[in-house]
């Protein structure tokens, strides 16, 4: 994936150009990212049929050809993405600052680059995520803010 230096030109993951500007709404004006409950996190579950499951070495090697794609879309509103390896589908599990991030990235190009690459049409499904139990860091939030439960 290239950078554009200006937010006039796109920046090119494979085949698929997605505008600079695009998901960067979600900043303010130093690059951080604003508070969550500014604009409502997104999950976008990606499934990609398979033929038969990959083994494990083959998802890893696949995954680290493709993260700095990932890495990238730091900048334009992807906080994290899991790689999945199933018995009949791969893909993956986004978290987008935004529902506008997840679909600046989620275009006609996105689909027909995904189909190249791996001879399928993906399947996307997006849900609004307004509620986060994290059990690492030991805490469940509610629109980005921290909420205790009563007990």
């Amino acid at each position: 994936m290239t950078r554009a230096d200006s937010d006039e030109t796109p920046v090119t993951v494979g085949a698929v150009k997605i505008p600079h500007s695009a998901g960067t709404q979600n900043m303010n004006g130093s690059g951080n990212r604003k508070n969550a409950k500014d604009n409502n996190m997104l999950i976008a579950i990606v499934e990609i049929p398979m033929a038969r499951k990959a083994t494990k070495q083959d998802a890893i090697d696949r995954a680290k050809k493709a993260a700095p794609t990932y890495v990238d879309l730091g900048q334009k509103g992807l906080i994290r993405k899991y790689f999945l390896n199933g018995d009949t589908s791969g893909g993956g599990v986004y978290l987008w600052e935004s529902r506008q991030a997840a679909e600046a990235w989620y275009t006609t190009q996105w689909y027909d680059w995904i189909e190249e690459r791996f001879g399928a049409r993906p399947k996307l499904t997006m849900f609004d995520n307004y509620v986060v139990v994290d059990n690492l860091a030991a805490e469940v939030r509610i629109d980005g803010e921290a909420w205790a439960p009563a007990l």
